[in-house]
């Protein structure tokens, strides 16, 4: 199968729709909502997309895991800021009811790609060593 930029795949376009959505809605909150959760909701959301370009750029399966389970990651982060809106009333429930499902739907995606790479290619999760002698 021929090398595809992640830039051109669905998950990407899925991730950075979303992203922008909300960055939009941000710009017209109160200053200090926006500044709070906005920010950081923003940030999440962001790094959805950009560490998926990140480990797309890796020379190595795995290089490339560990930047995707921080998308992964991201879009957790991303669920909880915008529970966090909705709760403190700055989000009204339908954009919050919709960009929870479209941050779930790129999690999903995510967690396909990543269980792709682990199980077709072959990546196994490193697993620290034991040492008995070692204290907790």
């Amino acid at each position: 199968m021929p090398y595809r930029p992640i830039e051109e795949s669905k998950l990407f376009s899925d991730a950075a729709k979303v992203a922008d959505s909300v960055a939009a809605i941000v710009r017209e909150w109160p200053p200090f909502d926006k500044q709070t959760v906005g920010l950081q909701l923003v940030r999440a959301l962001d790094s959805i997309a950009a560490n998926l370009v990140e480990g797309d750029s890796r020379f190595s399966n795995r290089e490339s895991l560990r930047f995707f389970d921080i998308s992964r990651a991201s879009s957790r982060e991303a669920t909880y800021w915008l529970n966090r809106a909705h709760a403190r009333k700055i989000l009204n429930s339908a954009d919050f009811e919709m960009f929870v499902a479209q941050v779930e739907e790129v999690r999903m995606q995510l967690s396909g790609l990543i269980t792709y790479r682990r199980q077709v290619l072959g990546v196994k999760e490193e697993t620290p060593a034991y040492d008995e002698k070692s204290e907790i």
